[in-house]
């Protein structure tokens, strides 16, 4: 659980070292539209099969969780939940997609998916 913060406090320390170059970010991610995804096999919370491929055509927006995790990925998913949705306010319902995927395998099953998202305000009850 510590090397989790830890690791997020690296990263932070990190970026804050570095002055943020808005010209290359933006550069970048306008470099990055259209590239071609690997059609790489992933799970929903019901288990049924999505491809990364059947996800484009609108900007994605990628959260990586550890069920397991209580402090960090608990707290930047609501963070994230929050963020959609004022993201939905602004730019509408279906704008944009959401995909969270577990990296701790196997135990980011489906089920503990679902249920993580349940607990953290972003699944349904």
């Amino acid at each position: 659980m510590w090397r989790c913060s830890l690791s997020v406090a690296l990263l932070v320390a990190a970026l804050a070292a570095h002055a943020f170059d808005e010209k290359l970010a933006l550069r970048e991610s306008q470099a990055a539209i259209g590239r071609t995804l690997g059609d790489y096999p992933l799970r929903d919370t019901e288990g049924r099969l999505v491809r990364l491929q059947e996800l484009r055509g609108k900007p994605l927006v990628v959260n990586f969780v550890y069920t397991g995790c209580f402090q960090v990925c608990p707290a930047s998913t609501q963070f994230l939940a929050k963020a959609v949705s004022e993201a939905e306010r602004t730019l509408g319902r279906g704008a944009f997609r959401v995909a969270s995927i577990g990296f701790n395998q196997p135990a980011d099953s489906p089920g503990a998916m679902k249920d993580f998202a349940r607990r953290h305000g972003t699944g349904s009850p």
